[in-house]
């Protein structure tokens, strides 16, 4: 198991003891100890909610949020809206399925 506490011969890192408390893995807690040394403001942003920890990673590696890349993002969650309540969109996926039939895959 990834926040395996270790056995009494190995010393035991602060990072492994925080990762089996807040039961996350350790890389997880070495993402947010990275970002809390190089980026102090996003850390913060993510204390308070804000921010993911994921988002907060692509922003440190220089990724951008394009704005070809929130149309996505905003795509998916409307998308997802739609899936949770295809009671009430009742032609949806045939519609859907059609529609993806017109992109090829490969």
């Amino acid at each position: 198991m990834a926040n395996n506490l270790g056995t009494e011969d190995s010393p035991t890192s602060a990072r492994v003891i925080v990762a089996a408390m807040m039961q996350v893995s350790n890389g997880y807690v070495g993402d947010a100890l990275h970002i809390q040394r190089e980026a102090p403001e996003r850390f913060e942003q993510m204390h308070a909610g804000l921010l993911t920890l994921k988002e907060a990673l692509r922003q440190l590696d220089g990724e951008s949020d394009a704005p070809e890349r929130q149309q996505i993002k905003a795509s998916r969650a409307q998308l997802n809206c739609i899936l949770h309540r295809l009671d009430q969109h009742p032609t949806f996926l045939e519609r859907w399925q059609a529609f993806l039939s017109e992109f090829t895959t490969d």
